[in-house]
């Protein structure tokens, strides 16, 4: 069987690299061996671990070995900005750790397409480093299904770091985003905003909030003026979704959101004021304020879509 994907998320990268870490041999001596360790056992593993005052660790995995717990601290990354600071965050959240007695030492990775290690300065201050290229190395020649796919999944990462869209920082926008997510954070906790701080290039300007329905997002498309969710993939189902959600009651006239289509695939749209995030954010609020309440209103449409067997048949092969 061959696979093809047409893109990768650092988040699909994190998933792969931890499962790789936890269940190959192979691919965790690239990390165990580079500190000095040998036969060791993983015992626990975390995507997205966060300290209030640290920030977050993208993937942390614990081995154990002779009752000693040795902690791999982890950074992934494809072709986003490396923050400034950003390694010196991942040392005191690993100091934290040893403090609290979750593990007794740790070590500091980035992980990352080889290029990017050979060419960003910042990613050159991590102490240790693995390439996509060594894990995509491990996965090589697997016959099973599972291990193919990760190959061609981690192929496309490398390919997209070597010819993607390479982010120059525009500093007006990773002030706009600071000042969103902070917003969204105070004033409306109920959201899941799925977009991190950090750096941002001028085409930054679509946030994603996660839903309970899953591979369902709901997307702020801000310079457009609208707020979307989006179940990627039905586009041709757009008509009878929408017959659905309007007779089980779902979908009402007084939301006024209208069931189209973007791409392949079907959205739920509420038009918002257009936002420019080079911009002033103390100047937009009013306006971003009246963006987070139409994201609240799809959230809440989420969760009643779970309640009706006859719109989740729609949208379960997402």
């Amino acid at each position: 069987m061959d696979f093809l994907f047409h893109d990768v998320s650092e988040r699909d990268m994190d998933l792969l690299i931890l499962e790789e870490l936890v269940s190959s041999k192979e691919v965790a001596k690239l990390f165990l061996s580079s500190v000095g360790m040998e036969a060791a056992e993983p015992v626990f593993a975390e995507i997205s671990q966060t300290t209030v005052e640290w920030g977050e660790s993208d993937i942390v995995v614990v081995f154990a070995a002779e009752n000693k717990k040795h902690a791999f601290l982890i950074e992934d990354k494809i072709d986003a900005i490396a923050m400034p600071r950003q390694c010196d965050r991942y040392f005191k959240r690993g100091d934290n750790g040893v403090r609290m007695g979750e593990y007794d030492n740790y070590s500091v990775f980035i992980v990352a397409p080889e290029r990017y290690l050979l060419e960003n300065e910042e990613a050159k201050k991590y102490p240790n480093c693995v390439s996509y290229e060594e894990i995509a190395a491990c996965l090589k020649g697997e016959s099973s299904h599972s291990q193919r796919l990760k190959y061609s999944l981690i192929c496309t990462a490398i390919e997209k770091q070597k010819h993607g869209y390479q982010v120059k920082e525009d500093k007006n926008v990773t002030a706009f985003w600071d000042a969103y997510i902070s917003c969204a954070e105070d004033k409306y906790g109920e959201l899941e905003l799925l977009s991190k701080r950090g750096p941002k290039g001028t085409r930054a300007r679509w946030p994603q909030y996660k839903t309970v329905i899953p591979k369902v997002s709901i997307y702020h498309k801000s310079l457009e003026g609208f707020v979307e969710l989006t179940f990627d993939g039905i586009a041709a189902s757009v008509g009878e979704l929408e017959a659905r959600m309007l007779s089980s009651g779902v979908l009402s006239q007084g939301l006024f959101a209208t069931v189209t289509t973007a791409g392949n695939a079907a959205v739920v749209r509420i038009r918002v004021p257009c936002v420019d995030f080079s911009s002033s954010f103390e100047v937009c609020r009013e306006d971003v304020e009246i963006c987070f309440e139409a994201v609240l209103k799809l959230t809440h449409m989420a969760k009643e879509i779970t309640k009706h067997p006859e719109i989740v048949e729609i949208v379960k092969g997402i």
